[in-house]
């Protein structure tokens, strides 16, 4: 098979070939920077630390992840994407290096609230700068299945391949040295994205001050009211996995559910919604991106909530009570996937504010997720699943007002 060849037949299933090594090193940069990230609350409890302490750290992490995702769209003007992806990576390094060796070895609750809230720009400065790249570089009639593909790679490195690694090497190096084993991951995700991948995006105009850009971009968003729902939308799609492996695990404990189970569960679903996310993909640009979203999204995910909510009373230490509902989410997940084409196609004329938005949107996420547990773990674990399948049941109904320029 010639390249040339192998080319045609990536971009024909939505796969930029230009940027292919860096697919491969998003995995590997999102595997390393948190493979952490389903099992850290539960780590922090047995140490010592509180519930509520946990969340805090989550939410502040969540906080750091908004402002960075909406810095990187703006950012790949003054930086460059590749610029920005090496920030990302610089970032990662400089954060995990006294979280590991100072603020956990020394209790130090400051320390630690600081340095892991740090520790969450290094991905959406790495990750979504990149996917400023996809979509410049995908195909409009593709855009929905290349899209898919980043998320693709993301969720394999952040929810399915981190949890079952860390798994398997935490009986064998403990904790620590498994966050530790996660920079060797950041590192080759970098080479590979930026050394290996040898492409180059035209280099922007001038750069012209970084704040008046942004504050443009954030109030053409408010402005835009269709986009502003978007980023709401976007906003809620992954406060699962940002609330869910913070409360699930101790939820299900009552239960007697394990750590390993519930590392093993969450692995398998996420597993579950690698090919869903691209049949989704496919299935939007086919019947339409609005629809998939309205129709799949939201819809799944809030029924995987209260399915959570309902089926480990009834059915106690089973596995059918802890797979159904993670299933059902799976498939809401994916049905989010079209999101990423839908927003910055809000705004055909101006591509860079349509994917800030699209970065804004994710950043949510990452907050709301941990904010919602903040909020509502003081009541019961049973509370913060309640609100988030509402949230969820929600952004179906808000996604049917995302429609395109020209679109009936």
């Amino acid at each position: 098979m010639t390249d040339s060849t192998f080319a045609a037949r990536l971009d024909r299933v939505g796969l930029p070939h230009q940027i292919a090594w860096g697919f491969a090193g998003l995995f590997f940069f999102i595997l390393g920077t948190s493979i952490e990230q389903s099992w850290f609350s539960t780590y922090l409890i047995h140490q010592g630390f509180g519930a509520g302490f946990a969340s805090t750290v989550f939410t502040c992490y969540g906080l750091v992840v908004t402002i960075a995702a909406c810095m990187s769209g703006v950012g790949t003007r003054l930086l460059g994407v590749r610029g920005m992806m090496w920030l990302g990576t610089g970032v990662s390094v400089a954060a995990t290096v006294p979280l590991l060796l100072w603020a956990l070895p020394t209790h130090s609750a400051w320390g630690l609230l600081v340095l892991y809230a740090l520790r969450g720009a290094a991905y959406p400065l790495f990750a979504y700068s990149f996917l400023v790249w996809v979509n410049y570089r995908a195909q409009k009639a593709t855009l929905g299945q290349a899209v898919s593909w980043f998320w693709i790679f993301f969720a394999l490195g952040f929810v399915i391949v981190g949890p079952l690694l860390a798994n398997a090497l935490m009986p064998l190096i403990g904790e620590v040295n498994v966050i530790w084993a996660g920079l060797l991951g950041v590192g080759l995700g970098a080479v590979l994205a930026l050394v290996v991948n040898r492409d180059r995006l035209p280099v922007n105009g001038p750069a012209t001050n970084l704040f008046a850009v942004l504050w443009h971009q954030l109030r053409t968003i408010a402005t835009s009211w269709r986009v502003a729902v978007g980023v709401l939308v976007k906003g809620t799609n992954d406060i699962g996995k940002f609330g869910f492996v913070i409360v699930v695990p101790v939820y299900l404990a009552q239960f007697g559910f394990s750590l390993s189970e519930w590392l093993i569960a969450w692995s398998v679903a996420n597993a579950v919604n690698i090919p869903l996310d691209y049949l989704f993909g496919w299935i939007g640009d086919r019947i339409g991106w609005r629809k998939t979203v309205v129709a799949f999204a939201g819809t799944f995910c809030s029924l995987g909530a209260f399915g959570l909510l309902l089926l480990p009373p009834l059915l106690g230490h089973n596995a059918l009570a802890l797979y159904l509902p993670l299933l059902a989410y799976a498939v809401g997940m994916a049905g989010f996937c079209p999101l990423s084409a839908i927003i910055p196609s809000l705004l055909p004329a101006d591509l860079e504010t349509g994917v800030t938005a699209l970065n804004l949107g994710s950043g949510l996420s990452n907050l709301l997720g941990p904010a919602i547990v903040s909020l509502f773990i003081g009541i019961s674990s049973q509370a913060v699943l309640v609100v988030i399948g509402i949230v969820f049941a929600a952004a179906s109904l808000m996604a049917t007002v995302l429609k395109l320029p020209g679109e009936a």
